[in-house]
């Protein structure tokens, strides 16, 4: 379904303060899929996701979604695609202040034209989904950490994307909401991409997802095995869309 092709991504590119984040990585993310990347901070697993969500363009390389070449298309195509098949966890929430939580919840499906009666509607069914329907007209502001964390993920699901890109979803949670909104995000058909550090590697268990390394040095997400394929373990099956996931280490 996804398909990146010695993508590499550079910051600040021709200056002394150059720094290369991701170089020549392959990778392929299926339908039906759980994928985690970890490693430690800065080795490049939030660049990689915002590029898997077309968020940022690679510095080289190329990026394919079912056939389609992305890394070259003009932004307000791209717009269209984010809006269409991805859906996108923060790692700092990016909630609106001053609006509600369903508000909030709904605001990525206005720019769809769903009528407004049938989208309220599907953004209480997240929200009782996510044990949120008692704080659905409180501000964001007043949400406790957990609560936030639990909106921005209700959000990302809002649109039914076929592609979830989540970054430490589960960072402000307890163990057991954890495993919980785990379980919520597979849904069936689809891709789900996170990252995580690996503070809670029960987390990868629980989902029986596939799990991508990056090595412990600095910027060296771009680092493979001896053999030129990159460092997959593979878990359990996992029926869903793809989940991308960034887990913290």
């Amino acid at each position: 379904m996804i398909e990146l092709r010695a993508v590499s991504k550079r910051f600040n590119q021709g200056r002394p303060n150059e720094c290369r984040a991701l170089a020549d990585i392959d990778l392929r993310l299926e339908r039906g899929g759980v994928t985690v990347f970890t490693g430690p901070s800065g080795s490049g697993k939030t660049t990689l996701l915002t590029l898997i969500g077309c968020l940022a363009r690679p510095t080289s390389g190329r990026i394919v979604l079912d056939g389609q070449l992305l890394s070259n298309l003009p932004e307000r195509f791209l717009t269209e695609v984010r809006r269409h098949t991805f859906g996108f966890v923060f790692q700092q929430f990016n909630l609106i202040r001053g609006l509600t939580v369903l508000e909030n919840v709904m605001l990525p499906a206005y720019p769809l034209g769903r009528p407004h009666r049938a989208l309220t509607a599907g953004a209480r069914a997240l929200l009782e989904r996510f044990d949120l329907e008692p704080k659905a007209d409180s501000k964001v502001e007043w949400l406790s950490g957990g609560e936030a964390q639990r909106t921005a993920l209700a959000r990302a699901l809002i649109n039914d994307p076929a592609v979830l890109v989540a970054d430490e979803p589960t960072a402000n949670l307890d163990s057991r909401l954890s495993r919980e909104v785990l379980g919520l995000l597979v849904f069936p058909g689809g891709v789900v991409a996170a990252a995580e550090s690996g503070r809670q590697p029960s987390l990868r268990l629980s989902a029986g997802a596939a799990e991508i390394r990056a090595a412990a040095g600095p910027r060296a997400a771009d680092r493979r095995r001896s053999d030129g394929a990159n460092p997959v373990f593979s878990g359990p099956e996992t029926r869903c869309h793809h989940l991308v996931l960034r887990l913290a280490v």
